[in-house]
Formats: C-alpha cells, sequence, structure tokens
C-alpha cells in the first residue's frame, strides 16, 4: 500500500501570501512509483515550490527516472546506501539543499491530490500555526483506493492544538500521520536542529514531531 495526501480544503482566499514550499522527498528502490510521485507535484494547483529527492542509493534506476525531469524545480540528490538508521541524515541533506519558508515531507511511493499545496499554505498565514496535516487516502499498487487514515477526527471543519496539547497527544500516539500530508515551518524545523528520524520504521517521523511540540 502506499498513501495520497488528501486536504480538508480545495481552494485557497484570495490575498493568500505565497511562500516558497520546499518537498522533501527521500526514496530508495522506487522506480515504480517515483514518476507518479513527481507528476503529482507538478499537477500543484500551487506554484511556488521546489522538490529535492534525496537517493538512498538505488540500484533499479530510481535517480535516473527523477533526473529525466526537466523542470529546474526538481533536484535529485543521490547518496550511498545508508539505510533506516541514517534517514535523519537523508532529510536534512533534502533540508540543507532547499530555501523554502515551508517543508513537507512527501515520499517517493506516495502522490498528492492536486489542490494538496493549495489548500495547506494558507494555514500558515496564522503566524502561531507551527505546522499543519489532514487525512489520507490509501491505495494498492494499481491506484484503486483500499480506505483513509485519519488520526484527527474533525467533523468536517479543522482542528487546532496549542504545542502542549499536541506533545501530550503525542506521547500516547503518533497523529501526525501518514507523513504525506505533514506541511511545517522552516523556522520551527531548525529550531529542533532538523529532522530527528530515528533508525526504525515503526518511528521514523516521531522524534520530529516530539522535539518540535
Amino acid at each position: 500500500m502506499h498513501e495520497v495526501a488528501t486536504p480538508s480544503h480545495s481552494r485557497s482566499p484570495r490575498g493568500m501570501k505565497s511562500p516558497l514550499v520546499s518537498i522533501v522527498t527521500p526514496s530508495y528502490n522506487q522506480k515504480r512509483y517515483i514518476a507518479a510521485c513527481i507528476e503529482s507535484v507538478l499537477a500543484q494547483s500551487y506554484p511556488h515550490w521546489e522538490q529535492v529527492v534525496v537517493d538512498d542509493g538505488s540500484t533499479d534506476g530510481t535517480p535516473e527516472i527523477v533526473e529525466s525531469f526537466r523542470d529546474p524545480r526538481i533536484r535529485c540528490i543521490r547518496l550511498p546506501h545508508r539505510g533506516l538508521a541514517s534517514l535523519a541524515e537523508s532529510y536534512n541533506a533534502a533540508l540543507a539543499a532547499s530555501r523554502g519558508e515551508l517543508v513537507a515531507v512527501l515520499e517517493g511511493e506516495d502522490l498528492w491530490p492536486a489542490g494538496k499545496l493549495e489548500a495547506l499554505v494558507p494555514t500558515f498565514n496564522d503566524p502561531t500555526v507551527l505546522l499543519s496535516w489532514g487525512r489520507g487516502a490509501l491505495v494498492d499498487e494499481d491506484g484503486r483506493p483500499r480506505g483513509e487514515r485519519v488520526s484527527v477526527h474533525t467533523r468536517g471543519h479543522a482542528r487546532m492544538f496549542d504545542s502542549a496539547e499536541l506533545f501530550r497527544r503525542l506521547t500516547r500516539v503518533n497523529l501526525l500521520t501518514p507523513t504525506v500530508t505533514v506541511m511545517v515551518r522552516r523556522s520551527v524545523l531548525d529550531r529542533a536542529g532538523g529532522f530527528r528520524q530515528a533508525g526504525s520504521s515503526l518511528y521514523v517521523d516521531l522524534p520530529t514531531w516530539l522535539w518540535i511540540a
């Protein structure tokens, strides 16, 4: 299964700010999915983005596919294979090579709907918002829907958490999932020392969100 981010809003208000969004895309042997991942970014209705794909020593031609895209907003960083134990280094390599005010995560086997960025970027017009996320859809290898992943039930409306409440909830369950939906301020990541991913598939993103909260 892989995931598709599903924003709760489809249109952004007129007069919104237009910050650059840096999209961090870790990949390893994802030849089958990486082109669709990048194409979902190219299809975004919000145009102010850059995508940095950090390839962890793929042997199946994944980086070559990334480099075949000629859009200057898409870059590929090739690293030697190091596995999950060095995942934070891969994320932070993308962070260091990017310059956006906002940072979003889109792993190489995942997809975004065309309105994803347009929906989430306006939430950061509120200077108190540190990060934003939404629900995700599970799809199979042929793109057929297989259900949703919802970490917070909102009854159709956005919910706000202060950092103390977010931290309390994160100590019980990682509600900032699926990561494909998360967007965060770069300044917040910088204060936390960058991404803090641990070397375990069970806790890949949780350390980062705990430090931020």
